[in-house]
């Protein structure tokens, strides 16, 4: 329980002094433009999300990493264990990635400067013309050189078995062109929400290699969620 306290401790605090951190990556990006600001906001995003895993006792391993593609514009697909899953993605995969999130959180004051500034997309539960806008500007964002991260199980797995695809989100590869990076996950259920407290614990993240939507059209979406689900859930001890 102490262990708990400490880590809400800290998140509150980094939380707080997040705000006045956004306001010296706005004058960067003003003057000094938008790669220096770049840097100086993916370094800060990787250092919070790094130091919530270290500080709740967690040990992370990282599998894969040469598999990374060297350039941006990359969908990372993945499964969605818990709440810790898009820190793991912005603590250990570098540079900027932004991720389709619920639409309530763009109205939480500071977290939604945040979702602004790594260019998250909105999305309106059962609401097919938000759907359909959500993906337009996920295209957007990846034909313009931005990571994006999509999670095709639409909801948390919560340690128990993975869900199955749905092909929505994965449109936004097929039409942008985008090489998807498939994302396991493993363990940040078990660190964050089994236990109704932060637990140490194992988190693994397996980074596969780019699979080429050269060989798809959008009347496959079927078989390529099944081959990401494959790999996927394949991967990692599942």
């Amino acid at each position: 329980m102490f262990r708990s306290i400490v880590w809400v401790l800290y998140f509150l605090l980094y939380f707080a002094v997040s705000l006045p951190v956004a306001l010296v990556y706005g004058f960067l990006f003003v003057f000094a433009g938008w790669h220096v600001s770049r840097v100086f906001i993916s370094g800060y995003i990787g250092f919070w999300a790094r130091s919530l895993f270290r500080v709740g006792g967690a040990r992370i391993t990282v599998e894969g990493m040469a598999n990374l593609p060297p350039r941006n514009g990359l969908c990372f697909v993945a499964n969605h264990e818990g709440m810790g899953d898009i820190p793991l993605v912005l603590g250990y995969i570098p540079g900027m990635t932004g991720f389709i999130a619920k639409r309530s959180l763009f109205f939480v004051p500071v977290l939604n400067l945040w979702m602004m500034i790594l260019r998250c997309i909105p999305l309106k539960r059962h609401d097919l013309k938000n759907a359909k806008k959500a993906i337009e500007r996920g295209v957007s964002r990846l034909e313009s050189g931005w990571n994006l991260l999509v999670f095709p199980e639409g909801t948390r797995s919560r340690g128990g078995p993975m869900k199955p695809f749905k092909t929505g989100s994965l449109k936004l590869a097929l039409r942008s062109g985008a090489d998807i990076v498939p994302l396991t996950i493993r363990g940040t259920w078990g660190i964050l929400e089994k236990h109704g407290r932060v637990t140490p614990g194992e988190v693994r993240l397996i980074i596969h290699p780019p699979v080429s939507m050269s060989g798809y059209s959008e009347k496959q979406t079927h078989i390529l969620a099944h081959v990401l689900e494959t790999i996927i859930q394949n991967a990692g001890g599942e």
